[in-house]
C-alpha cells in the first residue's frame, strides 16, 4: 500500500450503476478511516429474452384496453387507505402526452393492470422510473410479469411502439417491508 493514498472498495450489484445509488445504495464510512464502501440495498430481477418476447406477444390492443389501473388497494395497506387518499386527490384532466411518459402494462397475478412510467435521462435511453408497487407487490409478494412500456399510449395508439422489460429493480426495504418512503422502482428496457 502506498503511503498517503486512500483505497476505495466499491460493490454495485446491478447494471443500473448510478441508479442503484438512488435506489437504496448506502455509503458506509469508518469515520476518518481509510476505507469507504458502497452497500447495495436493491432487489432486482432479470427477465429472460423468452419472457420478454412473450410479454410483447401478450399485450394485444384488446388486453391493453381491458387492463385495470393498479391502485394502492392492491399494494399493502388495503382498500381503506386507498379510499381516504382518493378523496384528497383533485380530479385530473387528460392531455395528449409526451414521448417520455407512458403506460406500463403488467400482470401482477390477479390480472392485467397498468401504471405510469417515465423515461429517465440516461446514457442508454432505456431506463424507466415508476412506483415500486407497480412492479413489485412489497412485503410477502414478488415481482410482476409480462412488463411492457408504451410511450405516449392513448386509446390503443402506440406511436413509439412497445418496449419490454429486461430488468426490474426496487429497494430491498420496499420488497421486504413495503416501506412507503421507498415506493419507487426502476426498469431497464430491451432494445
Amino acid at each position: 500500500m502506498h503511503r498517503g493514498r486512500k483505497w476505495w472498495t466499491v460493490v454495485l450489484g446491478t447494471s443500473a450503476g448510478v441508479v442503484a445509488a438512488g435506489a437504496g445504495t448506502v455509503w458506509l464510512s469508518s469515520g476518518d478511516g481509510a476505507e469507504k464502501r458502497v452497500v447495495d440495498t436493491s432487489a432486482s430481477v432479470r427477465i429472460s429474452a423468452a419472457d420478454s418476447n412473450e410479454a410483447a406477444r401478450y399485450w394485444t390492443a384488446k388486453r391493453m384496453a381491458a387492463a385495470k389501473p393498479v391502485g394502492r388497494a392492491e399494494a399493502p395497506g388495503g382498500a381503506a387507505r386507498t379510499q381516504a387518499a382518493a378523496q384528497a386527490v383533485p380530479r385530473s384532466t387528460a392531455f395528449h402526452g409526451i414521448p417520455t411518459l407512458g403506460a406500463l402494462f403488467f400482470n401482477n397475478g390477479s390480472g392485467d393492470h397498468y401504471c405510469t412510467a417515465s423515461v429517465v435521462h440516461s446514457y442508454s435511453k432505456k431506463l424507466l422510473i415508476t412506483a415500486a408497487h407497480c412492479i413489485h407487490g412489497g412485503r410477502g409478494a414478488g415481482y410482476v410479469s409480462k412488463v411492457a412500456f408504451v410511450p405516449k399510449y392513448e386509446k390503443g395508439k402506440r406511436p413509439y411502439g412497445t418496449w419490454t422489460a429486461k430488468m426490474l429493480l426496487v429497494d430491498q426495504r420496499w420488497a421486504s417491508k413495503s416501506d412507503p418512503d421507498l415506493d419507487f422502482g426502476f426498469i431497464g428496457l430491451n432494445p
